[in-house]
């Protein structure tokens, strides 16, 4: 593939996402439009699943379909899924789990060696749900299709999302009029031409950029997401409803019976942006007969797994692995704030990040959400707690060491 299908397949990839969100918008607020739920269900063969309750947990496998080949008449035949999420969400509990899976995951099918992203058009919907199936160990209920045409129409119809930009932003495509220009600080509304210009970045003209490419797009992507489900969640979604109900089905079908597409969306209407976790499977890379793939890595993904196989929720959400923890030092003694990430690392933690913050007398421990509280005052005795401010939602905890910490194997 060339540079400029290269750059196309990663835009759809990230139209895509949004465009997931965008489905999760039309289920809170379609509830109320039963004529337009209809028309989601393309695929829906009047069939209920056996023993599958509208209150229970359900598995929605999403797709983002390619345009296949533009050139054949019945071109989905040869469609593969350039990005694949699955969605756990527990209706009862108002949370959801969304599970990115790379394309390049190495599968078997019928005996030959497949990137996942293929299973679709050598299987079609079986073909596809058997093969994530397989990776996360846990049935598909539905399947959701997302045509990645009309993106920047939906981001616009719903008023665009406000961002506030972390980095520098300036590059340069001609060949394909692309012309980004974001400066580190600013507060932008991106509509949809420039909420696709943000998706689309990933370095500078200089070369600088993200370290990681790929995977701290995806981090950056989930930012603008979770801010995505805050306004798509809000009371001033409701008067675009009617634009956002006429756009959608153009570009999204489903095999979820319309009830079911109801009563999920009345139960979206409720979730709070701080119960959606998001993750991607992990996977080591390895080249075989001079093509990259990623093999699945089955010790780094347990906590993943054991989220989504579970109807307990709330403590499934949240693993010593998974959480991300800033440590600072608010204290004139050197070297404070990484002691404490060393012991944490012991006790089983891996994103840790250090840093200072203005001298206090006082500890703290901040959280993003309350469930948290059981798992890290188990290993770090503070005695205060309290909520993680908006500014520094990127964290799920934060633990301020003041003047009154004791060390660990200090006495308490």
């Amino acid at each position: 593939m060339g540079i400029k299908g290269s750059k196309n397949n990663k835009l759809k990839r990230s139209i895509f996402l949004l465009l997931l969100i965008l489905f999760l918008v039309a289920l809170g607020t379609g509830a109320f439009f039963y004529n337009y739920i209809g028309k989601f269900s393309k695929n829906y063969n009047g069939q209920e699943l056996k023993n599958k309750d509208i209150d229970s947990t359900v598995n929605v496998l999403v797709l983002g379909m390619d345009i296949g080949d533009p050139k054949q008449m019945n071109n989905k035949s040869v469609q593969r899924t350039d990005t694949m999420i699955v969605i756990h969400y527990e209706p009862n509990e108002k949370k959801a789990i969304l599970v990115s899976i790379p394309r390049d995951i190495l599968i078997n099918i019928n005996k030959s060696e497949q990137k996942i992203n293929n299973a679709y058009a050598l299987g079609g919907d079986q073909g596809v749900k058997t093969a994530v199936e397989s990776i996360i160990d846990t049935p598909i209920d539905y399947i959701v299709k997302v045509d990645y045409e009309g993106f920047r129409g939906l981001i616009d119809a719903i008023g665009g999302v406000e961002m506030t930009i972390d980095r520098d932003m300036y590059y340069d495509d001609n060949e394909q009029n692309l012309h980004i220009r974001f400066k580190k600080g600013e507060t932008v509304l991106l509509d949809g031409e420039k909420a696709e210009e943000f998706f689309r970045w990933r370095k500078n003209n200089d070369g600088t950029g993200f370290p990681n490419g790929d995977l701290d797009r995806i981090e950056n992507q989930h930012k603008f997401i979770s801010k995505l489900i805050d306004k798509s969640t809000s009371v001033s979604i409701l008067p675009k409803v009617g634009k956002l109900l006429n756009i959608l089905p153009k570009y999204i079908e489903t095999d979820m019976p319309p009830k079911n597409i109801m009563s999920y969306g009345l139960s979206f209407l409720n979730i709070n942006n701080n119960d959606v976790k998001m993750f991607t499977i992990k996977g080591i890379p390895k080249d075989i007969n001079k093509v990259s793939y990623l093999i699945y890595d089955n010790e780094n993904n347990d906590d993943i797994l054991a989220a989504i196989n579970s109807d307990t929720s709330a403590a499934s959400y949240f693993t010593k692995k998974n959480l991300k923890i800033k440590i600072l030092n608010a204290t004139r003694i050197y070297g404070l704030a990484a002691n404490c990430a060393k012991e944490l690392e012991k006790k089983g933690y891996k994103n840790i990040v250090t840093g200072n913050a203005y001298e206090t007398s006082k500890s703290e421990i901040q959280l993003k959400d309350k469930q948290l509280r059981s798992i890290i005052t188990n290993d770090i005795k503070i005695g205060k707690v309290t909520s993680i401010s908006k500014k520094d939602e990127d964290s799920d905890i934060i633990i301020i060491l003041g003047r009154d910490y004791k060390k660990f194997g200090e006495e308490q």
